[in-house]
């Protein structure tokens, strides 16, 4: 279990937030060295040779960017493990050897560990949407969207909003934790029992049922206008049910919820900061717009590499990375063609990764583009030479 997870049911929520910061900002400089992997393997999507070097002490991460960036286990070789003070300069002259760098340090130190150098990429990025006046409200264009709307009339589910206090630890163990550590594994982010009961004293339950039996559920709160979904699950994280549609339920639901509880939006919450990340596209379908959750996370991720190659490519092209902007989101992808690219294959791949929030989407074509490219809405065409270094980059486009 994390520090975070261990000390985050005895912190009272009013200074959960202050303390939070504080405990990850000065702890680096109570003696712990952070240690700097380079792993060496079969890239995604096409197996190409790459070399990433990893800097980071949370136990989480190295194995998730193992799983984010490889095919198949890389071979990891622990190269130094330096104090937080050394680490700007031991990257620097390490980065050379490697195809990216991929960093995570708390706020407060990333701003002076990663400025200029570095792309600041937040490690949660926000999905809500304004509260639709009913299925109307909903916007059901989407092929996917249309499927599962199919699937929860098939199935008959209903929805019933309950603020019954004892139902919380039923929710919990039954439905969220089981749900959490099925999906994410060792990676999941699991909320405390005691934070969630918190929030439910000023919330509640959105059961969906067939009949008397439930089969999923959220914790829900109205905070400001905005209907707060703090949790997911369904019953014993049974796949099946996600399979009938469950979750699906779960999202419409949640959206019909909102007016009825006076609410103008719905926040769906976090998910990874990487246009082709799942649950990202998930929020999307249900009309999710992204946001900077930077109030509300304590670390961020940083990525820079010394040159382009074909290894950064495919990094680029399979993450499609999302990125601080001067204060706005923006992504950078590259996607591949035997030729100069197209205005027709920009707005393919616009098509393919656009989310409403972004401030820009970076489209990098690896073989550059054809002299009439027409950018599609919101997007920037560049060329490998344009790309270069993270430093000439941000210099030649902010």
């Amino acid at each position: 279990m994390s520090v975070y997870g261990a000390l985050s049911p005895y912190i009272p929520l009013p200074i959960g937030d202050p303390f939070w910061r504080l405990y990850f900002g000065l702890t680096p400089y109570l003696g712990v060295r952070i240690p700097i992997l380079r792993m060496t393997g079969p890239a995604r999507p096409h197996g190409r040779a790459a070399r990433v070097l990893v800097a980071g002490r949370a136990a989480w991460f190295s194995s998730y960017v193992s799983r984010l960036v490889f095919l198949s286990a890389p071979a990891i070789e622990t190269v130094a493990a330096v104090p937080i003070w050394g680490l700007r300069g031991r990257l620097r002259k390490l980065r050379d050897t490697a195809d990216i760098t991929i960093a995570l340090a708390d706020q407060s130190n990333a701003s002076w560990l990663f400025a200029h150098e570095y792309l600041i990429v937040p490690s949660w990025a926000g999905m809500r949407r304004p509260a639709p006046d009913g299925v109307k409200g909903l916007d059901l264009t989407s092929g996917s969207l249309r499927r599962d709307m199919q699937l929860i009339r098939r199935h008959g589910y209903q929805s019933r909003y309950s603020q019954v206090p004892g139902e919380l630890t039923e929710f919990y163990r039954g439905y969220y934790a089981p749900t959490s550590y099925r999906r994410h594994g060792e990676e999941a982010f699991v909320h405390s029992e005691r934070v969630l009961r918190q929030r439910h004293a000023q919330g509640g339950i959105l059961w969906i049922g067939k009949g008397e039996e439930r089969v999923a559920g959220a914790l829900v709160e109205p905070v400001g206008g905005v209907l707060q979904a703090w949790a997911f699950g369904v019953r014993d994280g049974d796949p099946a049910l996600m399979k009938q549609a469950a979750m699906a339920a779960i999202y419409f639901y949640l959206c019909l919820q909102a007016r009825p509880l006076g609410c103008l939006s719905v926040d769906f919450r976090g998910c990874r900061p990487f246009l082709s990340d799942g649950v990202l596209r998930y929020k999307r379908k249900w009309g999710g717009v992204m946001y900077d959750r930077s109030t509300m996370v304590y670390e961020e991720m940083a990525i820079a590499w010394p040159r382009w190659s074909s290894a950064l490519a495919d990094v680029l092209g399979e993450l499609s990375v999302v990125f601080r902007d001067r204060g706005r989101l923006s992504a950078l992808t590259s996607f591949e063609t035997s030729q100069p690219a197209s205005s027709q294959e920009a707005v393919q791949r616009w098509r393919q990764l656009w989310v409403p929030g972004l401030h820009r989407l970076y489209l990098v074509g690896r073989h550059g583009w054809q002299p009439d490219a027409q950018p599609p809405p919101g997007c920037s065409l560049l060329c490998p030479e344009q790309v270069g270094t993270p430093a000439r980059f941000l210099a030649g486009h902010f």
